[in-house]
């Protein structure tokens, strides 16, 4: 059997000596150096905005455009009024630029007419262009839509317009898309867009997906039975829709109401056969409902 082996333990006779490991204090330290983090934390956020400010100055980034998002645009018509010249609603004024000249303005009874020459070196194309009626004021009251006609060079018109209210300053101006208002959609079952506009006998209905405009539905609606144009309207609506039917997209029919009729177009925008179809407030596919809206009041329909 082996031994077990053990280490002896030598136990020195000798005095034991402390040895230093590290030295403690237990003095308060003095707070200056973190009160002056603290102030130069505060600073910066303070100072931040103009720090940022003079560096985008000395490098030239404040000249950068800006841009303005849907989110930030209201459908408040204040919204896109500038500073314009404003004529007097007589017979006396005259509105001209380089490329047209508007005259012979006259206001009766709610009918304001006026005639308008082109006095450029191309067409003009009044489909952009409006009237923007003021009262005595300076209260913008009215906005109506001029023309969808084109005047050729050196060649003139004369309109007339049916006014709602009773304006007596007058201002002749180009609108663009970037001029019109956002609009807010109602929704139907099948969670499309949708915009209503009525005037007086006619409606029209548009469907949008994602904003952009698919389908169209305009329903015009007769009670006028005893009226002697009555049968050549009636007629010439039934005609219509025969035509209608033979294009592309486009469906129509005349329905009897009992006491009138009431004539309905159903228009798929993507056709190209749209085109052809003889009524006013269809517009191409895609379009926009703030274009849409903003063109058909100044129409005089009401839209929502």
């Amino acid at each position: 059997m082996a031994k077990k082996v053990v280490n002896q333990v030598v136990i020195k006779d000798e005095e034991l000596t402390p040895t230093t490991l590290g030295v403690y204090s237990n003095k308060g330290k003095s707070p200056i150096g973190l009160i002056l983090i603290i102030l130069i934390f505060l600073a910066l956020l303070i100072f931040l905005p103009n720090i940022e400010t003079y560096y985008n100055k000395i490098t030239g980034k404040d000249n950068e455009p800006t841009f303005t998002t849907d989110e930030e645009i209201t459908d408040d018509d204040d919204n896109i009024e500038t500073e314009v010249k404003k004529y007097p609603i007589s017979s006396d004024t005259v509105i001209e630029e380089s490329n047209y000249t508007v005259s012979n303005i006259g206001f009766t009874s709610n009918i304001l007419t006026l005639s308008i020459a082109n006095n450029g070196t191309e067409a003009l194309d009044l489909d952009d262009y409006y009237l923007e009626l003021y009262n005595d004021k300076d209260v913008f009251i009215e906005r109506v839509k001029v023309s969808e006609k084109v005047l050729a060079t050196s060649s003139s018109d004369n309109f007339t317009y049916t006014i709602k209210t009773q304006p007596t300053q007058i201002v002749f101006i180009k609108r663009t898309k970037d001029d019109y208002p956002k609009v807010e959609l109602r929704t139907n079952e099948m969670k499309q867009g949708v915009l209503s506009c009525t005037k007086a006998n006619e409606q029209l209905i548009y469907t949008f997906s994602s904003d952009s405009l698919s389908k169209i539905k305009y329903e015009y609606t007769a009670s006028n039975i005893n009226d002697q144009n009555y049968s050549v309207e009636l007629y010439n609506k039934q005609k219509s829709a025969q035509t209608y039917n033979t294009y592309s997209g486009v469906s129509a029919e005349v329905t009897n109401t009992g006491d009138g009729y009431k004539f309905i177009v159903d228009i798929v925008t993507s056709s190209q056969d749209i085109e052809k179809l003889d009524i006013d407030g269809v517009y191409k596919n895609g379009t926009l409902p703030s274009e849409i809206k903003f063109k058909e009041e100044a129409k005089g329909f009401t839209c929502n």
